[in-house]
């Protein structure tokens, strides 16, 4: 099996969904997806089974490009966002970019455990966010490159997730590696890492420069904190996806069309 098929499973799908609209009447704005698994999340059948982009694929028509596991690197790599936006004459972009830095490495960003010591204590915050700011330049580029075509763009930070003793992503690298066994403690490093990711995200989708084009949607809270809402530590089930879908929709819906020379 070719992995990178498996990474963005549903990819052929959206695009059928994307053309079909285009070519019965749709007259909303033209959207490119592109980033990480919340965007594209290839468990399941693709009725039965959740990610932001069929949360919101019934209103809007948007073309996929975004593969589960990618990082700002493979992005840029891959080579493809700023020529299909170009090429579809897109009206705007979702950009879902960080989250696997984030809560793919976590071990990296935690210290090892210490009895007694306060849950304040585990993450390295000045590791974490320096580590961030490479995110944010990356960030930064794109925004730069888009406001300068008259594209729209909505970013978001996730929302709080649900670490788990055998989780794979959070709970397991956190107990082999840093000695940690109680989901209360990852709960309060995950908390903490994502309210620093939202926090720069949104300083940045609100310099100046970007305006109005670049717009900040705050998904934290909108999932819920109970262990249904969630498929697995990172990811939330359909229902949760839904919810997400629906606080980008807002967004999206005060998007203008591009004034396209």
């Amino acid at each position: 099996i070719e992995a990178r098929g498996v990474y963005d499973l549903y990819r052929k799908a959206k695009e059928h969904r994307y053309r079909h609209k285009l070519a019965n009447g749709y007259s909303g704005l033209k959207i490119v997806a592109e980033g990480d698994s919340w965007l594209e999340f290839p468990v399941g059948p693709v009725d039965a089974s959740g990610d932001a982009v069929r949360a919101l694929w019934d209103e809007f028509a948007i073309l996929g490009l975004a593969k589960a596991g990618d990082r700002w690197e493979e992005v840029i790599q891959q080579n493809e966002l700023l020529k299909t936006v170009d090429e579809e004459q897109a009206d705007a972009v979702i950009l879902s970019v960080g989250g696997n830095m984030v809560l793919g490495q976590v071990e990296r960003y935690v210290r090892d455990f210490e009895m007694g010591k306060p849950d304040s204590y585990y993450l390295k915050r000045e590791l974490f966010e320096s580590d961030l700011d490479y995110v944010m330049i990356n960030y930064e580029s794109f925004f730069g490159q888009f406001v300068a075509r008259g594209v729209s763009v909505l970013v978001h930070g996730y929302d709080y997730c649900d670490p788990r003793l055998d989780g794979y992503l959070i709970g397991r690298p956190l107990k082999h590696y840093r000695g940690i066994e109680n989901e209360a403690t990852y709960r309060a490093i995950c908390d903490e890492m994502l309210d620093i990711f939202n926090r720069k995200l949104s300083r940045l989708a609100a310099a100046p420069q970007f305006a109005p084009f670049v717009k900040y949607t705050k998904l934290l809270g909108v999932v819920g904190r109970k262990r249904e809402d969630w498929f697995d530590e990172a990811h939330p089930m359909p229902v949760g996806f839904g919810r997400v879908g629906a606080a980008m929709a807002k967004t999206l819906r005060g998007f203008p069309k591009r004034a396209v020379a």
